[in-house]
């Protein structure tokens, strides 16, 4: 069951990434590549486990806790400045991203210490 939660919470987090850019379609630059990144985060630990990228602790934390705190600043950065159409879905998809984010990071967390 927590399998699931990983990638289901991994899969929400991109989801939420992908509505920010469609949803505000690059008016705010900074704001949409930090959502995109945030969306990859966890991904990148995943491919780092599997050994499609090198193995280092910074790629590993970034992919365990890089999520939520990057969804955080999109959401800032959405909010800064001149106010845009679609702004509040942005933020509302960043919200939502940050709390994929968070509970992909508990899960994970969960699950490595388990294995220890």
């Amino acid at each position: 069951m927590s399998e699931f939660l990983v990638f289901a919470s991994g899969g929400i987090a991109s989801g939420a990434a992908i509505v920010a850019l469609v949803a505000d379609g690059f008016r705010k630059p900074s704001a949409a590549t930090t959502a995109l990144t945030a969306g990859l985060a966890p991904w990148v630990f995943f491919a780092a486990s599997n050994g499609w990228l090198p193995q280092s602790t910074a790629i590993g934390l970034f992919g365990l806790f890089g999520s939520g705190p990057l969804f955080l600043i999109a959401a800032i950065l959405y909010r800064r400045g001149e106010t845009t159409p679609n702004q509040n879905i942005a933020i509302g998809s960043c919200v939502t991203g940050l709390i994929a984010g968070l509970a992909y990071g508990l899960t994970l967390g969960g699950i490595l210490s388990r294995l220890e």
